[in-house]
C-alpha cells in the first residue's frame, strides 16, 4: 500500500509537471485565424477569391450543409483535366513561416460528366521562380459523399505567393461550408520544425495533420532537445500514449493482456476456410474458391461449398523497414547490425542510391517471441486473425506466413515490366514507368513469374491472384497512344501500333488521309515522333489501339496466373487512378475485378458503364489513428482510435451491403515507421503496433463487423447505420 500511495504521488506530480510545461509551450506558439467563413451572406471572401465560371454562388436550399446557405462551386463545364473552381486568395499569398490548419465541410451535388471521381483541395507557392505543390487533400466528389476536411500545412519562409486552390478530376459539382484557416506563429529558437530538411525521408511530420496539436508541448522543443526523436523500439520518444512500451518487460506483458481479450471473443459459425456454414446456403463443393451470384448479390463460394465474403488485412509478417543512413542522430539505438540491411530501392530523399535501413520490427519481435523468424510468428497470426474474425491474408502477406497454410489468402504476384514506354510526352507515372506490354519479354517473364509461386497459386487456401498493384494507368483514355506516338522507333509497342495501323489501311496515303498526316512510308511513321493527328478519324484509331494495349495486358497476365492453376482465380491488378476503357478491358479478362479505393464508404461504388457483370474486391483501405505514435493518419487521416474504429464499421459494412463487392482488405498489418519506410510514407493504420500490440479498439470493430457479415450480408434491408455507429462509440 505504501509503494502504490508513493506510486500516485509521484504519478500526478509528474502530469502536474507536464501540464504545466505544456502550458508554458502552449502560450509561446501563437494561432490566428485567418479565415472562418460560413457562407451565410455574401462577404470580403467573394472579393478575395477567384472562382471558375460557374462557381462562386451562394446556394440557399436543403441541401445546404449548415445553416442557411453554402458555397457552391461548379465547374463541370471547365475544360481540362483538373480544372480550377476556387482560388484564394486571389492576390498576394498566405504569410510564409507559419503552420496553417485548414478545414471545411463538403457535400457533392452530381457526377463529373466526364467520369472523375475526386475533388481536391492544393496549396501551392512560388520557389526560385517555380509555382510548386506544397501539399494536396482530396475528397470524393462522387453523387451524394460528404465529409469533412481538415489538414496542417507548413510553409517555409522560401516561398511567395501561397494561395489554396480548389480543383476536380475532370470536373465537380460541390457544396463547401465552414471554411475555416488558422494560422501559427513560432518561437524563433522552434521554427526549426517548420523546415522540411529537419525531418528528411518522412512524409507526414508532427506538424501534420491531427497530430499537430499545440497542447501536446514538444512542437517547441529547441532542435538540440528534439534529436534524437525515436526510442529503442522505434516509437516516438515526445509523446505518451496507451500501450507505449517503456521497458522490455512491458512487451512480455503485453502477451497477457492479448490472452485475456480473445477470452472475451466467441467462435464464429465458420467451415475449415472460413466459409459461412448455414443450411439455407450449401452450393457444389469443387475444392476451390469460386464465384457465384446468390440472391443478387456476389460472393466467393468457399473449398467446402459455403458462402464466403473476404474480410481481410494486407502485410501480414511484412517488417517495413526504415531508411538510417544520413539521419542515424534521429535514433537512441540503430547500432545492432543483426537489423540492419542494405537497400537499394527507394522514393523522393532515398531515390537512386544506396541506404541502409533499420527493422525495430524485427528486433521488438525478438524481444516479446524470442525470435522473430516469420514460420514461428505465422503461428500467432493464424490465431489471431481467426479469433478476430478475419478469414483472408491479404496481398503483401509474407510467404512464410503463407507456407503450410491455415488461413486463405490472396496473392500477389508481378508481370515482367523489364522495357519501359520511353517517350518525349510525359505521362502520369508515380510508382514506376509504363511497362511496355509488347515487349517480346513480357509475356515470358510474366509466365515465368507466375510459376515461381505456383504451389501457392494452386493450393485450395489461394482466394485468388492480384498481378501488379496500381499500374500508371492514365486518367483519361488517349493519353497513352499519344504517348505512344512520341517514342522511338525501336519502341515495340510503337512498332504494334504501326503493324495495327497498316493491317487497316494497308497503304500510307490512306492514313495520311484520315489522319491528316505527313507520313512518307510506314518506315517513317516509326520515324516520326513529333506529330499528333487532330482528326476524329483519328481519335477512333487510337481509342482502338490503346483497347489493344490494355488487352495485351491483361490477356497476359490472365494467362500466366491459369497456366500455374487453371482454377485459381485472376482478380487483375488493383485498380487505383484509371480510366473507364481500362476498367472494361479488366472486367472482360479478370474473374474479379479489384480497386483499391480509400473513401469514407463504398455505397453505391461499381464498375464504369460499358463493363461486364464481374464481382469487385477492395484490395486496400485504412483509416490512420493519430492519437498514438506515428505523425501519419494515412490516406483517411482519423482523430483517434474511436473514430478511426467507427470508420472502419462504416466502410467495412458499406462494402457488405454493396452486392458487387466480394470483399475488402485493410491495410495493413503494422503500423508504418513513425521515420518512413522506403518511400516516406508514415501511417498509423496497423491492427497492431510497432511493437506487435494489437490496437484493440480496431480489433473490436473487425470482430463486430465479422460477428455480423452474414446477417448483413444475406437480409434485405440495411441496418440502421446510426445504431452501428453509435455502437462503434463504445470502443
Amino acid at each position: 500500500m505504501r509503494n502504490f500511495k508513493f506510486a500516485l504521488v509521484m504519478l500526478f506530480a509528474f502530469l502536474a509537471s507536464t501540464a504545466i510545461a505544456a502550458s508554458k509551450d502552449n502560450s509561446s506558439i501563437k494561432k490566428e485565424i485567418v479565415l472562418n467563413e460560413r457562407f451565410e451572406a455574401e462577404s470580403n471572401f467573394f472579393a478575395n477569391a477567384k472562382f471558375s465560371t460557374d462557381s462562386g454562388k451562394l446556394y440557399f436550399g436543403e441541401q445546404a450543409i449548415a445553416g442557411k446557405a453554402s458555397l457552391e462551386l461548379n465547374n463541370l463545364n471547365e475544360n481540362g483535366e483538373f480544372p480550377m473552381m476556387l482560388t484564394y486568395p486571389a492576390s498576394g499569398g498566405l504569410e510564409t513561416g507559419k503552420a496553417y490548419r485548414i478545414s471545411f465541410d463538403y457535400k457533392a451535388l452530381s457526377d463529373s460528366l466526364r467520369g472523375g471521381k475526386l475533388g481536391y483541395i492544393c496549396v501551392d507557392g512560388v520557389i526560385d521562380g517555380q509555382l510548386k505543390r506544397i501539399d494536396t487533400r482530396d475528397y470524393s466528389s462522387t453523387k451524394g459523399s460528404y465529409g469533412s476536411i481538415n489538414f496542417n500545412v507548413v510553409v517555409s519562409d522560401s516561398y511567395k505567393n501561397v494561395r489554396l486552390t480548389f480543383t476536380s478530376n475532370k470536373g465537380a459539382h460541390v457544396l463547401i461550408d465552414n471554411f475555416r484557416i488558422e494560422a501559427f506563429s513560432f518561437p524563433k529558437e522552434a521554427t526549426w520544425i517548420l523546415q522540411k530538411e529537419s525531418f528528411i525521408g518522412i512524409r507526414k511530420t508532427p506538424m501534420t495533420d491531427g497530430y499537430f496539436d499545440a497542447k501536446l508541448g514538444f512542437h517547441n522543443i529547441p532542435k538540440d532537445k528534439f534529436y534524437p526523436f525515436i526510442d529503442k523500439y522505434g516509437q516516438f520518444k515526445h509523446r505518451n500514449w496507451k500501450g507505449k512500451i517503456k521497458k522490455d518487460s512491458d512487451i512480455a506483458k503485453r502477451t497477457e493482456a492479448e490472452a485475456d481479450f480473445e477470452e472475451s471473443l466467441q467462435p464464429l459459425n465458420r467451415d475449415e476456410f472460413g466459409g459461412f456454414i448455414s443450411d439455407k446456403y450449401k452450393f457444389e463443393v469443387t475444392g476451390r474458391f469460386y464465384v457465384k451470384k446468390v440472391e443478387g448479390k456476389w460472393y466467393f463460394i468457399s473449398p467446402k461449398g459455403n458462402l464466403f465474403w473476404s474480410q481481410g488485412v494486407d502485410g501480414v509478417g511484412e517488417f517495413n523497414l526504415t531508411p538510417i543512413s544520413g539521419r542515424e542522430f534521429y535514433f537512441d539505438d540503430v547500432a545492432d547490425k543483426k537489423y540492419i540491411r542494405k537497400e537499394w530501392w527507394g522514393m523522393f530523399d532515398y531515390a537512386g542510391r544506396a541506404y541502409d535501413a533499420f527493422s525495430f520490427m524485427e528486433r521488438n519481435m525478438d524481444i516479446k517471441y524470442g525470435t522473430s523468424k516469420l514460420k514461428d510468428y505465422k503461428k500467432i497470426t493464424d490465431r489471431r486473425l481467426k479469433k478476430w474474425g478475419l478469414n483472408t491474408y491479404g496481398a503483401w502477406t509474407s510467404l512464410d506466413i503463407l507456407e503450410t497454410p491455415q488461413v486463405p489468402y490472396a496473392l500477389i504476384g508481378a508481370s515482367n515490366m523489364a522495357k519501359k514506354l520511353k517517350s518525349k510526352k510525359k505521362l502520369v507515372e508515380y510508382w514506376r514507368e509504363f511497362p511496355d506490354f509488347f515487349d517480346a519479354e513480357f509475356e515470358a517473364g510474366t509466365m515465368k513469374n507466375m510459376q515461381s509461386i505456383k504451389k501457392f497459386i494452386d493450393s485450395p487456401y489461394c482466394l485468388g491472384v492480384f498481378v501488379d498493384n496500381e499500374m500508371p494507368w492514365q486518367w483519361d483514355t488517349l493519353m497513352t497512344p499519344k504517348a505512344v506516338l512520341y517514342s522511338s522507333e525501336t519502341q515495340p509497342m510503337k512498332i504494334a501500333f504501326r503493324d495495327f495501323l497498316k493491317e487497316k489501311y494497308k497503304e500510307i496515303a490512306y492514313l495520311n488521309k484520315v489522319w491528316n498526316a505527313p507520313y512518307k512510308n510506314w518506315d517513317d511513321f516509326l520515324l516520326t515522333s513529333d506529330f499528333e493527328p487532330k482528326t476524329k478519324e483519328s481519335e477512333v484509331d487510337l481509342l482502338a489501339f490503346e483497347r489493344k494495349i490494355y488487352e495485351k495486358y491483361f490477356s497476359v497476365c490472365r494467362a500466366a496466373v491459369k497456366a500455374a492453376s487453371p482454377k485459381a482465380l485472376f482478380f487483375g491488378c488493383r485498380l487505383a487512378w484509371t480510366n473507364p476503357l481500362v476498367a472494361q478491358v479488366a472486367s472482360e479478362y479478370c474473374d474479379v475485378v479489384s480497386y483499391n479505393h480509400y473513401n469514407n464508404n463504398v455505397a453505391g461504388f461499381k464498375h464504369p458503364e460499358g463493363c461486364k457483370d464481374k464481382p469487385i474486391i477492395i484490395g486496400e483501405y485504412h483509416f490512420g489513428d493519430q492519437s498514438r505514435g506515428v505523425f501519419g493518419g494515412g490516406l483517411r487521416p482519423r482523430k483517434n482510435g474511436r473514430e478511426q474504429a467507427k470508420s472502419y464499421i462504416e466502410y467495412t459494412e458499406s462494402a457488405i451491403e454493396n452486392p458487387l463487392i466480394v470483399g475488402a482488405h485493410w491495410f495493413q498489418w503494422f503500423d508504418q515507421p513513425t521515420t518512413g519506410r522506403f518511400d516516406g510514407e508514415n501511417y498509423a493504420v496497423g491492427l497492431v503496433d510497432i511493437c506487435d500490440t494489437p490496437n484493440y479498439s480496431l480489433v473490436k470493430a473487425v470482430y463486430d463487423v465479422a460477428s455480423r457479415l452474414y446477417e448483413l450480408r444475406t437480409t434485405s434491408e440495411k441496418e440502421s447505420r446510426e445504431a452501428n455507429t453509435e455502437k462503434a462509440t463504445t470502443y
